[in-house]
């Protein structure tokens, strides 16, 4: 899938889908030439223009119509006279912020190499294939390793870079993007997942112009204001068709992607660590290693950018024990209890969660040490045995007497002020000496840079998961990063400490994942604060949203689907009206949302009636008949008529059965009836809905009519199986 002409110094990578394709310019000079659907060969049919510009900066003397400045470069780098944005920055021993590495070498090897210390997809040697390009400043001491890893059979190319010190004295990394791309002038609009707690994933969309454009976190974790993701759309591209660009960042903490758009209107593309509180000092014979980038080329508009990714984190990137599981059915205890839990409480609604065919029972937030508000105990990670006599012992044995599984909540990397372990370790904390500690709901946030600290909740999690009565954790996280010092780092190392938190927590969660591989790992930020890829290879689920009205996880769940199958992606039922919005909504409606990703429910079992129960029963059984389709099928966002509906389609793996959610948001008044039209079926083929056949080509072309429906917040599920 890796080719180099040595005749025209040409590097093709290509699996029949996409290609890339990298040049040499003056045989040291690595420039980007094409990325876009598979050619069969690259003869540069266009060489770049070189004409003469009186403010170009000439880095070769006398050859005037040679500039850096403006050529398509696949590491700019900052310092020389490229004055848009750079992929690499460094300040040399004696000050000087300059480096220009130029080509050494490459090497083609099979499958695809780890990255130390950090999440990334992986592969075999008979799925992928790498390429790692050299290049070198002899006067700074810097080699760069360029990694582009192509598989045999999505549209994607993961990137990387590393930075080594071969010189005499230490550098300092100032910028280390994981992927820069410079594309020809062309109209494109840029795609963005926004948001903020409780309202994540809002897709945007809007031209480039000229400028920088720029999405970011500086949080400390890849927050719910911008997923690190974006994609560059043709203008006419839609969710069935168009070519569509985009990157994704394996990382969890502050990240920057950046799109600039110069004078002459050509685009450079970046996605990497956010250089705003980054500095990294290398010394001499260490390397520094960038996340990885994903990046995605989809001619097939939106929902082919999306297969792409979805099949890519299932097949590459999940825990292999959880890459082609269903996900079970959970209740929730918060939205049920709160912290006021007891044996008995837990229980009655192990009990009724049973009867109604629940398969997950999660104990969340209120159990531990003195933890009856949200202003005490986190890092007490002890039952309260006036709450819970017998502690999770107790409780365990309760919920599997029940023959359901036992769940538990966990917020390690916080810690309350009122607490034991901030008695005893108060330094622990991440803080800035001399001023008052930052707060963020009465909590602090421990410094996991450092060793012993990572060993704390290592050891503190393995004495619970290793008697075997837990079989699934939910992970929080509900503050955000500040007061950035740590007291273990010398002055002028306190840039490195955010990344360095993402180290110490990649690696607590690489040793508690591989030490306990059976149990599911969830992964929760006051919802979606922290919902990423670099998250998913230790955790193969995330809560989206703390969220749970259905007319807002519709627009969440939509946006996320971009991204993510629906296998990673948890859902519940809860009560209503509902908690965040004061919404009033059919228990159908709440339920026809929430099972198109990993149902659950999160509500007092023991409160609802007769009938409710009943229908909270048919639903998980439904569920259940239907979870391998929704889990582990193929998902499409289906085009709207208008902004007042939302339709998905699911296919399952074998294309035998297709499941249509229809979804109304207000009821129009004196309606008309447009239709909508399902896609990507077997034109040839034949479906059968109830007792109605229907040709592929019919559902496709002619399509359905929207029900005259006069409901808010309406949902219809459509069950088509293949008769022929």
């Amino acid at each position: 899938m890796i080719t180099f002409d040595d005749r025209t110094d040409t590097f093709h990578l290509t699996n029949g889908l996409v290609s890339y394709v990298l040049t040499l310019a003056k045989t040291k000079y690595l420039l980007h030439r094409y990325w876009g659907p598979a050619i069969a060969e690259y003869h540069e049919p266009d060489p770049i223009p070189t004409p003469y510009r009186s403010f170009n900066l000439n880095q070769i003397p006398g050859d005037w119509r040679f500039s850096l400045t403006e050529l398509p470069q696949e590491l700019p780098a900052a310092g020389y006279g490229d004055f848009r944005p750079p992929a690499l920055a460094i300040t040399q021993a004696n000050g000087a912020q300059y480096v220009l590495p130029t080509f050494q070498s490459y090497r083609i090897m099979a499958g695809k190499p780890e990255l130390p210390g950090l999440p990334a997809t992986q592969a075999s040697d008979d799925e992928a294939e790498t390429l790692i390009i050299t290049l070198a400043d002899a006067v700074a001491g810097v080699t760069v390793q360029l990694y582009y890893t192509i598989f045999k059979d999505l549209g994607i190319i993961c990137r990387h870079q590393t930075v080594q010190n071969t010189g005499t004295q230490a550098f300092t990394i100032d910028q280390c993007a994981s992927a820069s791309l410079d594309i020809s002038p062309q109209a494109l609009d840029m795609i963005t997942l926004n948001g903020a707690d409780l309202k994540e994933a809002q897709i945007a969309r809007q031209p480039l112009h000229p400028g920088i454009q720029e999405i970011n976190s500086i949080r400390g974790f890849s927050s719910p204001q911008h997923q690190p993701f974006f994609a560059l759309a043709e203008p006419a591209a839609t969710e069935i068709s168009g070519l569509v660009y985009a990157m994704h960042l394996v990382y969890s903490g502050n990240f920057s992607g950046t799109v600039d758009v110069d004078q002459f209107g050509m685009i450079r593309a970046q996605l990497g660590i956010a250089p705003d509180h980054f500095s990294w000092i290398l010394a001499p014979g260490e390397t520094f290693v960038s996340p990885e980038a994903v990046l995605n080329c989809s001619a097939a508009g939106l929902n082919g950018l999306s297969q792409n990714f979805h099949q890519l984190y299932r097949q590459h990137l999940l825990p292999k024990a959880w890459q082609d599981r269903p996900r079970p059915i959970v209740l929730n205890t918060w939205e049920a209890m709160y912290m006021d839990v007891s044996l008995a409480k837990i229980k009655a609604q192990a009990v009724a969660a049973a009867q109604a065919g629940i398969e997950v029972f999660v104990l969340d937030d209120g159990w531990f040490g003195e933890r009856n508000d949200a202003t005490s105990s986190l890092g007490d990670w002890q039952a309260n045995l006036d709450k819970l006599p017998g502690g999770i012992p107790a409780v365990a044995k309760i919920v599997h007497n029940a023959g359901l599984k036992f769940g538990l909540w966990f917020e390690p990397e916080m810690i309350s002020e009122k607490s034991q372990l901030y008695r005893q370790h108060p330094d622990w904390t991440l803080h800035v000496p001399g001023y008052p500690i930052v707060e963020g709901r009465t909590q602090y946030v421990l410094d996991l840079s450092r060793k012993e600290i990572q060993d704390f909740i290592v050891q503190t999690l393995s004495k619970y998961l290793q008697t075997g009565d837990i079989d699934y954790i939910k992970w929080d996280a509900n503050r955000q990063l500040a007061s950035l010092y740590s007291p273990n780092l010398p002055p002028e190392r306190q840039g490195e400490l955010s990344h360095r938190y993402m180290l110490g927590l990649y690696h607590v969660l690489a040793t508690l994942t591989q030490r306990f591989p059976r149990v599911l790992f969830e992964g929760c930020c006051s919802g979606g604060g922290r919902f990423d890829p670099g998250m998913l290879r230790y955790m193969p689920q995330t809560w989206a949203s703390d969220n749970t009205d259905p007319n807002c996880r519709m627009t969440i769940q939509n946006g996320f689907s971009l991204l993510y199958p629906p296998l990673v992606i948890t859902a519940h039922v809860s009560a209503s009206p509902n908690e965040q919005t004061g919404r009033k909504t059919a228990l159908a409606t709440r339920f026809a949302v929430t099972q198109c990703a990993n149902l659950g429910y999160e509500l007092d079992l023991t409160q609802l009636s007769p009938p409710e129960l009943t229908a909270i029963t048919d639903q998980i059984s439904y569920a259940k008949q239907w979870r391998r389709l929704v889990q582990l099928g193929t998902f499409y966002r289906l085009p709207t008529p208008d902004q007042n509906h939302l339709f998905w389609e699911m296919i399952s793996a074998d294309q035998q059965h297709v499941t249509v959610l229809v979804y109304q948001r207000l009821a129009p008044a004196n309606p008309g009836f447009p239709r909508y039209h399902l896609a990507y079926l077997d034109p040839a083929g034949q479906y059968r809905r109830a007792d109605r056949i229907y040709g592929g080509d019919e559902l496709m072309q002619v399509g359905l009519t929207l029900p005259p429906v006069h409901e808010d917040f309406y949902t219809e599920i459509l069950n088509f199986t293949r008769v022929h």
